[in-house]
């Protein structure tokens, strides 16, 4: 079983009796819910949902209702996370490339800006000063650590411990009193325990050395995302659980966690394993001795290898004769590898192929190949699928169906 097959096994029955048109996704909300559980730490810690994972309506009110808040990149976000229900007191902005209106904007809407940038930080002080920032209103800051959690991954995000002290040394007293959260952005597809804990113990240390060069305490310690999906946590041979806790616990070693709220922005983490998509062959071919399987559902709606790991899977006869097949789509990209050495039965065209772990970074940051984008069907319940959108639907009703502002 490979995979975010087995987040599906017990759907796979609709998705093959029910005539889908494809491409499309299909999102399970008990998953979604699932995962979100999974990840709060039994309340432990706060979620905040990276709304660039997957900006879907209803993924984002699946989240609400979960009582989770926010994490967003842009205005557009803000707007979605909003109309889903998410209030502005749950959602954070941390983005390097805020605009200076965009970011006045946030603050007076009482939103929690994440400073990327010491001119982040001078901005907010001169909104400070003016008196345009509400009084309940407070921001944080966004730590680069230094270190990998793995060796493809460097992070652009953030600053170093030196920049914020001397940088938030310079605010007023009245800004600096309005600094409460702390966060960190290390992290990428990670599956690993030990990193885990390494990553969380350098992150309590440097808090702790800021926190005294400052002679303040942060209520909020935000641990950030980049924990891959539990379903690649577990083929990796660890437990999203036991993964969380060593977090938790790294931390704990370092500093003290009384009175302080734990929070955690998982994106990928939540939505990966949620979604499935399904894809038609139209042609089968050889080349250079390579069985190539060329499918429906192309790679610039899928992000492409190697950013994302994605398992083929076939619901058709598994007593006939099986291949491996590289499962490709028809752009002229290199990059339009959706999976290589896949052992399938034998296909032709017009066969079916189920693509697992097909739930995060896909439609969100789609640019189809062609007019439309596929078609979404969100699974609710057992047996209950909705369409979201049509793929004959234009791109300005797909917005509109979501929630984007006119």
């Amino acid at each position: 079983m490979v995979p975010g097959q087995e987040a599906w096994r017990y759907h796979m029955n609709i998705l093959r009796q029910v005539s889908l048109p494809t491409p499309c996704l299909v999102y399970g909300e008990a998953r979604l819910r699932a995962n979100i559980a999974h990840y709060s730490l039994n309340g432990a810690a706060k979620i905040r949902y990276a709304v660039k994972a997957c900006s879907l309506r209803p993924v984002l009110q699946t989240i609400a209702a979960c009582g989770a808040g926010a994490d967003c990149q842009s205005i557009m976000e803000v707007a979605l996370a909003k109309k889903a229900g998410i209030r502005c007191s749950e959602i954070s902005v941390s983005s390097p490339r805020l605009r200076v209106n965009e970011l006045e904007w946030l603050v007076e809407q009482g939103i929690r800006i994440i400073a990327d940038s010491t001119s982040q930080l001078h901005l907010i002080e001169r909104i400070v000063r003016d008196g345009r920032a509400p009084p309940d209103w407070t921001f944080g800051v966004r730590l680069s650590l230094g270190i990998e959690a793995t060796t493809r991954f460097h992070s652009k995000l953030g600053m170093a411990l030196d920049t914020i002290c001397e940088a938030c040394g310079q605010l007023s007293a009245a800004s600096l009193a309005r600094l409460v959260e702390i966060h960190h952005h290390g992290t990428a597809r990670m599956v690993s325990a030990a990193d885990a804990s390494r990553i969380s113990r350098s992150f309590g240390d440097q808090v702790g050395e800021i926190e005294r060069r400052l002679r303040i305490r942060f209520p909020f310690l935000n641990l950030g995302g980049g924990l891959d999906s539990p379903s690649m946590i577990n083929a990796a041979g660890e437990h999203t659980t036991r993964l969380l806790h060593a977090m938790h616990q790294a931390i704990a070693q370092v500093l003290d966690l009384q009175d302080r709220n734990l929070v955690m922005e998982p994106g990928r983490a939540l939505v990966k394993d949620a979604a499935v998509g399904l894809t038609s062959v139209c042609n089968v071919k050889e080349l250079y001795g390579r069985n190539l399987a060329i499918v429906d559902l192309s790679t610039n709606v899928l992000v492409p290898l190697p950013l994302a790991e994605f398992f083929v899977g076939s619901p058709g006869n598994q007593a006939s004769r099986n291949l491996m097949y590289d499962v490709v789509d028809g752009t002229c990209s290199p990059a339009g590898v959706i999976a290589r050495d896949v052992i399938l039965p034998k296909l032709a065209a017009g066969d079916r192929l189920f693509i697992y772990q097909a739930g995060a970074y896909t439609w969100s940051l789609a640019e189809p190949f062609y007019d439309h984008y596929p078609s979404v069907f969100w699974l609710s319940g057992a047996d209950y699928l909705a369409p979201v959108f049509r793929t004959a639907d234009s791109k300005q009703l797909v917005a509109k169906l979501n929630g984007f502002p006119d």
